[in-house]
């Protein structure tokens, strides 16, 4: 962009270059072997310089503690040098009757705020202490994310107004 006193604005579009690409692979072991082979047979063509991040989301509903090891393994099998493997999540297909999956509760997609009413949920806490902790909570989440809520924290806690014994 460009800007000229008493002129309009004067853009240009810019190219932007893609050094790595992000690719998303789901399914069982044995799909996922095979989308890292067909990955490898498309990667063979393209740029010797390309670098790929990978993701793998395994279903099935084996208990693997090596599934990482697993997954990286196949992507040396395949060839794919130039590849990384950033993350290998699990995904239960049958994990019981009644039981609904809940995609969004995942850590990652909640707040600090829902994180810590789901955690206080699991304590058999009186109401009255319960109040308390969100409220001491609350502080320290505003403490941590408003620079002035920690000047004002400092001042308390140096005129004595805010000692240990009494926060609880």
């Amino acid at each position: 962009m460009d800007f000229s006193p008493g002129a309009p604005p004067k853009i240009e579009p810019v190219s932007i270059p893609c050094f790595r690409t992000l690719v998303s692979i789901k399914g069982d072991l044995d799909a996922i072997a095979r989308s890292l082979q067909g990955l490898s047979a498309k990667t063979e063509d393209s740029d010797p310089d390309a670098r790929i991040w990978l993701e793998a989301e395994v279903s099935g509903d084996d208990f693997l503690n090596d599934l990482t090891e697993r997954v990286q393994a196949m992507v040396a099998e395949a060839g794919l040098d130039r590849a990384e493997l950033l993350r290998v999540r699990r995904r239960r297909r049958g994990a019981g009757q009644g039981m609904i999956p809940r995609e969004a509760e995942r850590l990652e997609d909640l707040n600090p705020e829902e994180v810590f009413q789901r955690r206080l949920a699991l304590e058999e806490l009186d109401p009255e202490r319960m109040s308390r902790l969100t409220e001491l909570f609350g502080q320290i989440l505003a403490q941590v994310t408003d620079p002035s809520a920690k000047a004002v924290h400092s001042e308390k806690m140096i005129q004595g107004q805010g000692q240990r014994g009494d926060m609880l």
